[in-house]
């Protein structure tokens, strides 16, 4: 798989394809209600005083994605503010990530295992959620996929690879400074940089002297440095702060596996039960791949290479942090830099196996066929335009408004209206509030339901045993989240 085959007609079908997902991540940021997280972020990092700031110290840190954040706050300003462009930085970052996992895809030997490679890159509904929402996550994906596809290219023609590599590296701190979850993959790149040099130097020794020297990778490496110097010590203030709440303390398999998994499921992953065996495989299998990517790099392609290298090493950071630091397992959507690496490496794995034709090389093109098949069908059961998988109680908020603000016309009420919420809707109400002028409503809080003499109540279905305590009537129900809008049974508020 050194020379990559005449993409043929596979590049405008690969095409049509991004273009649909694109087409579909536009539609759900224009659809999908601002989500708790991105309230928070517009108050604190992209209106507030806080914007542009990188301190540990400060109130929601964790919150503060930190070039998701800059780039939020330059989008506002220069488009005059509203919800698509709050999120428009991690949209344009879409057609980033579609060209770069493309340009893997175009490695493999067919078209059809062109299409079924990039279907397997590219159709998780979790990860292509936060591309239509502002997070640090769309970025991160964008720039992690970036920078593996150009260190592919660099490793592939290595005597002119320098200005490549110095990029792949650099997309890969970006996506470091777009969320700290993309912080292991930069300095598994570095350690293996390091490895890659360390092996060329004792090589060079054995080598004929009329046999010219392959390009250093030292000042690439190099670019990485200073991103791992800033954002290396803010990690490791952020937890000494109390900020890393999210993770698991299980395992990679029981954390962050199965949290990938039960999101599509709608399970929190904590109902998961921890697996010794399969950790212990787990960690053995990392160890072994790790150690054969170091010592022996001539047995993969780049293009498996370097997704399996960062992958092996970015997942042993983890383990070792884990078990000797007690840092917690990434879970969830602090796992997308692990999910994206370890599908780059299996169809970059798969892909070299199919095109030198080694044993059952026709059952792993069977398998990664039948992959991209199911991961497809996974996708379209999970997709959606009107809610996230992570902030489900959030899809309806701008219906509920709409529908107090019916209600209280029709009662004629002549003071603002006091909602008492289920505290983590506070912040996309509260935005929602700023953003659209309602003045006939008091700002939310975080209290709860019981914390005010509310007129109105709108709850998550887990507050139903709170529900009945007080006594609500149900006015509406929404589908998308489950919510509902109430009052007292007995206080008929506001009517004529």
């Amino acid at each position: 798989m050194t020379a990559r085959p005449k993409p043929d007609r596979r590049v405008l079908v690969l095409a049509a394809l991004s273009a649909t997902a694109f087409a579909y991540a536009v539609v759900r940021a224009i659809r999908i209600p601002i989500v708790h997280d991105e309230a928070l972020t517009w108050v604190f990092f992209v209106t507030g005083p806080l914007a542009g700031t990188l301190d540990p110290r400060i109130p929601l840190a964790e919150n503060n994605h930190y070039l998701n954040s800059i780039f939020s706050a330059a989008s506002w300003r220069a488009f005059g503010g509203g919800d698509l462009a709050l999120r428009a930085p991690n949209l344009l970052a879409y057609p980033l990530f579609l060209a770069a996992t493309a340009s893997l895809a175009l490695r493999m030997r067919s078209a059809v295992l062109s299409v079924a490679a990039f279907l397997v890159l590219n159709a998780h509904a979790f990860a292509v959620e936060f591309f239509s929402l502002s997070r640090g996550y769309g970025l991160g994906l964008a720039f992690l996929a970036s920078g593996v596809a150009i260190l592919v290219e660099a490793l592939e023609r290595p005597r002119r690879g320098t200005v490549a590599a110095s990029l792949g590296v650099l997309c890969l701190s970006l996506a470091a400074a777009a969320h700290l979850s993309f912080l292991m993959p930069l300095a598994a790149c570095l350690v293996a940089g390091l490895a890659r040099e360390t092996w060329l130097l004792t090589r060079s020794r054995s080598v004929s002297a009329d046999r010219s020297p392959e390009r250093s990778l030292v000042l690439p490496l190099a670019v990485g440095v200073p991103f791992l110097l800033v954002f290396v010590p803010y990690s490791w203030a952020l937890s000494k702060e109390g900020h890393f709440f999210m993770g698991g303390v299980r395992g990679l398999w029981s954390d962050t596996v199965v949290s990938l998994l039960a999101v599509l499921r709608d399970r929190l992953p904590e109902d998961a039960p921890r697996v010794p065996l399969l950790e212990a495989l787990v960690a053995a299998a990392l160890l072994f791949v790790a150690a054969a990517v170091l010592l022996r790099p001539r047995l993969l392609a780049p293009v498996a290479l370097v997704p399996t290298a960062l992958l092996a090493l970015t997942a042993a950071g983890h383990e070792i942090a884990g078990r000797i630091l007690g840092a917690r397992y990434p879970v969830e959507r602090a796992a997308l830099a692990l999910q994206f690496l370890f599908l780059a490496a299996v169809t970059g794995v798969g892909g070299e196996w199919i095109a030198r034709q080694r044993t059952g090389w026709r059952g792993v093109r069977a398998a990664m066929i039948v992959l991209a098949f199911c991961l497809s069908a996974a996708f379209l059961s999970a997709a959606g335009t009107t809610r996230t998988l992570t902030w489900r109680y959030d899809a309806d908020n701008l219906r509920m408004l709409d529908d107090l603000d019916r209600i209280r016309r029709q009662r004629r009420m002549d003071r603002p209206v006091r909602l008492g919420i289920t505290w983590l809707m506070e912040p996309s109400i509260n935005y929602y509030r700023v953003r659209r002028k309602l003045d006939w409503l008091l700002p939310v809080d975080r209290f709860g339901l019981e914390a005010h003499d509310a007129d109105f109540f709108y709850y998550a279905p887990g507050d139903e045993e709170m529900a009945r305590r007080l006594g609500l009537s149900v006015l509406a129900e929404y589908s998308g989240s489950g919510n509902r809008l109430a009052e007292r049974a007995a206080s008929g508020v506001g009517r004529p």
